[in-house]
């Protein structure tokens, strides 16, 4: 979650709804914030450059292109499907 959030800077992760890494979200819920949701991941051009480039600055050896499409991937598909999203953060 380290490595998107700093892949999409402090005011584009900062817009995203739920505690950073710990969103608890009811369909209706996942359904009201889906376009703010794609507003800040579904990102083109030079931005999602940039962003991936970030991404695959921190260490670690997950797919950058994974870390930014896997999370919207996820909001779409529970939309609709009719399901609320869950994620959680572990720290070792």
């Amino acid at each position: 979650m380290a490595a998107l959030f700093h892949g999409l800077g402090p005011e584009r992760a900062g817009t995203l709804p739920g505690r950073p890494g710990d969103p608890v979200l009811s369909a209706p819920a996942v359904r009201h914030h889906l376009p703010g949701v794609e507003a800040v991941l579904a990102l083109a051009g030079e931005e999602r450059t940039r962003a991936l480039a970030r991404i695959g600055d921190r260490p670690g050896d997950e797919d950058p292109r994974q870390l930014l499409d896997g999370p919207l991937r996820v909001w779409r598909e529970a939309a609709f499907a009719g399901l609320g999203v869950f994620s959680s953060r572990i720290r070792l």
